[in-house]
């Protein structure tokens, strides 16, 4: 009896091992930093956190570890407005924090692991130079004007992503495509505002929020393909502003694209 009862414990022990989470580190901000090459930083619990870059070069590789301990944090603002053209992020890195690239308008590529889940608030804002990127697998939210005012011309939102946040596209005039990820749930208000080279998308059927203005002002935008019913919330002037022609196409059967008429927002409808 007595094993038994051993037994199950020690089976609690691991399973509650094995699935709690990484305890968040919390950086102490007041400590005394230290410099590591070009870079400026603060240690708490042997994990690391670069708090500023002395210098301004072309390449900027953000190291993995320092002295043998994990960096896994980046500073606000940490790049902004140097004159970078490359940008390399260490897997050890799991969340872009705002405004990290912020008018870095030298930035052309940008390299990171799969591990990275959330991309900051204007973190990389005015960086007409970055044309492509490829997303972190496992990212789940992009924030608000994240990429606003790039270079940008495909953007390809990753599986994972559930929201897309204000402005996050907006002002990219060299953006041709956009491809939406089926698990996306909410495009919030003027995510590609004026983005003026867009002729077309479509919308996976988890949609359930379309916020307004989310396309407003793509002169060029012909049409909207939705793959499923019409999302249970959609703003005013999602689609204001755009071509002449503009033409939102839904599956026969597909429920709620009737109330966009009688909204009175002029939207055409074609049952496919």
């Amino acid at each position: 009896m007595k094993y038994k009862i051993l037994s199950i414990v020690l089976l609690f022990v691991f399973v509650m091992g094995c699935t709690a989470k990484e305890k968040e580190v919390i950086f102490d901000e007041t400590a005394e930093s230290a410099v590591f090459e070009n870079f400026r930083y603060i240690e708490t619990d042997g994990k690391i956190k670069i708090i500023e870059y002395t210098a301004d070069e072309f390449e900027v590789i953000i190291p993995s570890e320092i002295n043998g301990m994990p960096v896994i944090a980046l500073a606000t603002k940490l790049l902004e407005g140097k004159s970078l053209e490359s940008l390399k992020i260490p897997e050890t890195v799991t969340k872009i924090p705002e405004m990290l690239c912020y008018e870095c308008q030298a930035l052309k590529d940008i390299s990171w692991g799969n591990e990275i889940t959330n991309i900051g608030d204007h973190a990389f804002y005015g960086c007409r130079s970055l044309t492509q990127i490829t997303f972190p697998n496992n990212l789940k939210n992009i924030g608000v004007c994240a990429f606003s005012y790039t270079g940008l011309v495909s953007v390809k939102i990753p599986q994972e992503v559930e929201v897309i946040r204000t402005s996050s596209f907006s002002q990219n005039d060299a953006l041709t495509e956009a491809v939406f990820g089926s698990g996306l749930k909410i495009i919030g208000a003027t995510a590609f505002y004026q983005c003026g080279s867009l002729q077309s998308i479509q919308i996976p059927s988890n949609i359930e929020i379309i916020c307004e203005g989310a396309f407003s002002g793509c002169s060029n935008l012909s049409e909207a393909t939705f793959e499923g019913d019409c999302p249970g919330k959609f703003g005013n002037g999602v689609f204001s502003d755009t071509a002449s022609n503009f033409i939102i196409h839904c599956k026969e059967g597909a429920k709620g694209f009737d109330s966009l008429i009688l909204k009175g927002n002029g939207y055409k409808i074609d049952t496919q």
